[in-house]
């Protein structure tokens, strides 16, 4: 689910997310894998940038040792897509400067064996794009970011361009995290805006984030009515306006 900045069409969202499989998990028998990314406002054709990095990503296990194969995968699906194309002058102006994305990148594993109860789950993040692990109604795991006073304005971010990945630090950019999973756990994918706002009602009250997985819960939960969330929480200040993206995993 995702809702475009207060006065832009879907079309301007930038933000993109990419799963094989869709609805709930149930007899996990190979690795779920998908991935969320948020495709930076001041780039040009952010979108299409983000688009590709979670289409190329989804396709394998998250693995720090190929996040480099995947990434020179995609910067040439980019630069394939404007070969040839004719681009106004001040397009091509921007285009120099390449286009920036954030990533989030989830694989959860199967049952290790019979008896056992869960799994474990492994997440790849670059960037401001957050994994929220919730348990009967309660936050147990939420990575990258932990405190909402750490969002601003310079996240970590892919470039476009090979000629720009000095600027990526695979030491301290790319984070991988991974923890247990048990029947009925869900998993939110959040883009910044959203996360943000979870993680700050977090430290202010665990009752204010319940209701809204109350919320979450309902059957009936769809689209229009997270817009319409997303659009009171606009209006009362609390959610800042931003494309604003929720993709959430029950393993049921």
């Amino acid at each position: 689910m995702t809702v475009p900045k207060m006065g832009n069409v879907s079309s301007e969202n930038e933000d993109t997310f990419f799963t094989h499989k869709n609805g709930p998990i149930t007899k996990l028998d190979s690795p779920f894998i998908c991935a969320i990314s948020d495709g930076a406002t001041a780039a040009t054709f952010s979108k299409l940038w983000a688009s590709i990095l979670v289409k190329t990503f989804s396709r394998a296990i998250p693995d720090p040792n190929d996040f480099q194969t995947n990434l020179d995968k995609c910067q040439l699906e980019w630069k394939k897509h404007f070969q040839q194309r004719e681009l106004p002058w001040h397009t091509e102006e921007k285009m120099k400067m390449g286009s920036f994305a954030t990533l989030l990148w989830l694989t959860i594993f199967p049952h290790e064996t019979s008896q056992k109860p869960g799994g474990r789950f492994k997440a790849l993040c670059v960037g401001d794009s957050c994994i929220f692990q919730v348990r009967n109604q309660k936050v147990i795991f939420c990575k990258p970011i932990g405190n909402s006073a750490d969002f601003n304005n310079r996240p970590a971010l892919i470039p476009s361009l090979s000629s720009l990945n000095h600027f990526l630090k695979m030491d301290s950019s790319v984070q991988i995290f991974s923890n247990d999973w048990q029947r009925g756990d869900q998993l939110l994918l959040t883009t910044d805006a959203l996360a943000a706002f979870l993680i700050r009602k977090m430290e202010e009250s665990s009752g204010l984030v319940s209701e809204f997985f109350d919320l979450l819960g309902r059957p009936r939960f769809e689209g229009q009515v997270f817009s319409n969330w997303v659009d009171q929480q606009r209006a009362e200040n609390t959610l800042r306006n931003d494309d604003t993206s929720l993709t959430s995993i029950t393993i049921q």
